[in-house]
């Protein structure tokens, strides 16, 4: 048995396949990019060839340029009866010193499959740019016959604030915010949109503390942008009366619990009299002030009796 470990001052780095392992901890394969633009981008160069367009990629802890107008490489002819399918590859090659465009040729068949990418760690590492479908006798590779298969080195995750996010952000990035505990996703390079989030439950209060006490736990919770509300209200002063057409404000919502839209569902009341039966009526919640509201009962509902809330929404 042998073990091998570094980087140390006795035991520095000693060859390129060493220090490509090590860069291989810090940046994942594939092209510096995202699936809208055009690095390394395979498309068709008249007749049998195709072209890498310009563009920077890591391959197994090393990394690639392609300058200029692109590389051009000629794709086998195929003199089979049946349908081919390459692969177009960055290779790197450790014992040639480069990584260069390459095509792997696949196996003519009624339902052709591209080859696997060679992957010998301290070896030939392949990182695959795109399948080439190579018809029988076929004299030209068009548009139609190159499909993407370009792999992404992404960012990494970090930390940041909803209101200090990166400026430059890659497709694809995400960060976590620190302040909110959400985290959030770049879909396009300038739009962010949120992955997962929970607030866990938050105990809310009500607005008129003279009229309304919390009968048991009123929280609200934003799990993945759906809100969800809970709890019970008591009424300690005044009967609240099925007449009142302004109704009668529960609580207040912080901003990150409010609806995207105005969310009207319906709830019940404990109006007390024969036994404790209830009674319907309809809670408000505006998008904008985040005021909640029992509207519209059916009967009144009395000193000492109950507003039940449960309800839940998309949130804004």
């Amino acid at each position: 048995m042998a073990e091998k470990s570094g980087v140390f001052a006795g035991n520095p780095i000693a060859t390129e396949i060493e220090l490509a392992r090590l860069f291989q901890g810090f940046q994942l394969d594939g092209v510096r990019g995202n699936p809208n633009d055009t690095a390394c981008l395979v498309i068709p160069d008249g007749g049998l060839n195709i072209k890498v367009r310009t563009g920077y990629a890591h391959v197994a802890g090393y990394w690639y340029e392609s300058l200029g107008d692109g590389e051009v490489r000629a794709v086998a002819a195929n003199a089979a009866t049946q349908p081919r399918k390459d692969l177009v590859v960055l290779r790197a090659d450790p014992e040639a010193d480069r990584v260069t465009v390459a095509i792997r040729q696949g196996t003519p068949a009624a339902t052709p499959l591209p080859p696997d990418p060679v992957r010998q760690q301290g070896g030939i590492w392949e990182l695959p740019l795109a399948r080439v479908r190579v018809a029988p006798g076929a004299a030209s590779i068009g548009v139609a016959d190159i499909e993407d298969a370009r792999e992404f080195a992404g960012t990494t995750v970090a930390p940041s604030y909803s209101t200090n996010r990166p400026d430059r952000p890659a497709m694809g990035q995400l960060i976590f915010e620190a302040n909110t505990g959400r985290w959030v996703g770049c879909t396009d390079g300038t739009t962010w949109r949120t992955v997962a989030e929970d607030t866990g439950w938050v105990n809310l209060s009500p607005a008129w503390t003279d009229v309304w006490e919390v009968g048991w736990a009123l929280k609200a919770r934003r799990l993945n942008g759906i809100c969800y509300l809970r709890g019970a209200l008591r009424r300690i002063k005044s009967t609240y009366g099925k007449g009142d057409a302004d109704g009668t404000l529960l609580t207040i919502l912080p901003a990150n619990l409010r609806p995207a839209e105005r969310h009207s569902p319906a709830m019940v009341c404990d109006h007390g009299s024969k036994g404790g039966y209830v009674v319907p009526g309809r809670m408000d919640i505006h998008p904008d002030n985040g005021e909640v509201r029992l509207m519209h009962v059916s009967a009144d509902v009395p000193v000492g009796h109950y507003a039940f809330l449960s309800t839940s929404w998309i949130g804004k």
